[in-house]
């Protein structure tokens, strides 16, 4: 059976990176390469020429920030009638803290008026959005 999904190309004759147990070398993608990739991702990506609104972020958290919490709240109320929750569930009961910070952190640190001053895309599926989303 094996010999067959090697022939059909289902079973990998090496083991994905991933599954190495080398460590990971800092060096792969350090500080300068890092910088260098930056460098070129923001000279692929065109630009609005005039500063503007763009499309507004707001709103989409302020609805991501709602479906966390309803989540969080229902995830909840089962785990307290002592049913059975997946591991992902299990994470956010004990994390939710933390989202609750990142998504207090953008409603102070990115008012509107520091949002407006981003740069905006051109061009692609995220047009008029900020180059760092």
């Amino acid at each position: 059976m094996k010999s067959f999904l090697s022939r059909i190309g289902l079973i990998w004759r090496r083991q994905p990176l991933w599954v190495s147990r080398n460590a990971i070398r800092a060096d792969l993608f350090g500080v300068e390469r890092l910088e260098q990739h930056a460098r070129s991702l923001a000279a692929a990506q065109h630009l609005q020429t005039t500063p503007g609104r763009g499309t507004g972020l707001i709103g989409r958290l302020r609805d991501n920030a709602r479906v966390l919490l309803n989540t969080h709240h229902a995830i909840l109320r089962v785990a307290d009638d002592g049913g059975a929750i997946t591991p992902a569930a299990t994470w956010l009961l004990d994390n939710y803290y933390l989202v609750e910070r990142q998504i207090h952190d953008i409603w102070t640190d990115l008012p509107p008026g520091y949002y407006r001053q981003l740069p905006k895309l051109a061009d692609g599926p995220f047009i008029a959005y900020p180059r760092i989303f």
